[in-house]
C-alpha cells in the first residue's frame, strides 16, 4: 500500500498497489497478517502498551492469508523486517473441548503475545527467537465452539518468518494453522 499526504488539506489517503496482497476485514474467510511499522523508544509492559504503538504507526499493511506459514513483512509485502510489529488474527471452530495447544515459531526482539477470547494467556518482553523445530508450545483450556486467536510479534531488525501451529486434545502432532484444516475465519470484535 502507498500512503499519499495532501499538505494543504492534511489528509490521508490509503492507495492498495497493483499486486500486492490486501485484506477485507469484514469477509471473515481467512488469517488476517498485519503489520506495522513501530519505533520503540522502551518496552511494551503489557497488551495495552502494545496496542499503542500499533495506533501510532505511520505504515500498515494487511493481508488475508491460506495459512500462518512463512509470514514476515519481506515475504508477503516486499518490505523490510525492521521496526515492525506483527498482528494475526482469525476465529476457530474448536471441534472439542479439552486442551488446546499452539506452537508459536517467530523472531520477537521487544515483544510478542498470545490472546485467546480476550484473554492475554502469554506476554513477553524479552528478546524471542523460537525456530520451526524448537517452538514455544502454550496450552489453553478451550470449550467446544467458537473462539478467537491474536498473535502479536514486535521485531525491531531482520524477523524470521513465522509459523503458528496447532493441536487439539486428541491430536498427536501440530499442524500448520490454516483454512484448509480448521475451520477458521478472521475476527477483531472484542479483542484488546
Amino acid at each position: 500500500m502507498r500512503i499519499f499526504i495532501s499538505l494543504a488539506l492534511s489528509l490521508v489517503f490509503v492507495v492498495p498497489c497493483a499486486g500486492q496482497p490486501s485484506c477485507d476485514k469484514s469477509s471473515d474467510k481467512g488469517i488476517l497478517f498485519e503489520a506495522y511499522n513501530v519505533f520503540v523508544a522502551k518496552r511494551p509492559h503489557d497488551i495495552n502498551d502494545i496496542n499503542n504503538l500499533l495506533a501510532n504507526s505511520a505504515d500498515y499493511n494487511c493481508a488475508e492469508l491460506e495459512e500462518a506459514n512463512g509470514l514476515n513483512r519481506q515475504s508477503i509485502f516486499g518490505k523490510p523486517d525492521e521496526d515492525v510489529a506483527y498482528v494475526i488474527t482469525f476465529s476457530f471452530n474448536a471441534e472439542t473441548s479439552g486442551q488446546w495447544e499452539f506452537a508459536l515459531s517467530y523472531d520477537a526482539g521487544i515483544a510478542s503475545a498470545l490472546i485467546i477470547d480476550e484473554k492475554v494467556v502469554m506476554f513477553s518482553d524479552l528478546d524471542i527467537w523460537a525456530s520451526y523445530d524448537k517452538p514455544i508450545i502454550t496450552a489453553v483450556e478451550l470449550k467446544k465452539g467458537l473462539h478467537n486467536f491474536k498473535f502479536v510479534a514486535l521485531e525491531n531488525c531482520c524477523g524470521s518468518p513465522i509459523r503458528l501451529g496447532i493441536k487439539g486434545p486428541s491430536e498427536a502432532d501440530f499442524k500448520v494453522i490454516s483454512t484448509t484444516n480448521l475451520a477458521i475465519g478472521h475476527t477483531t470484535a472484542g479483542m484488546p
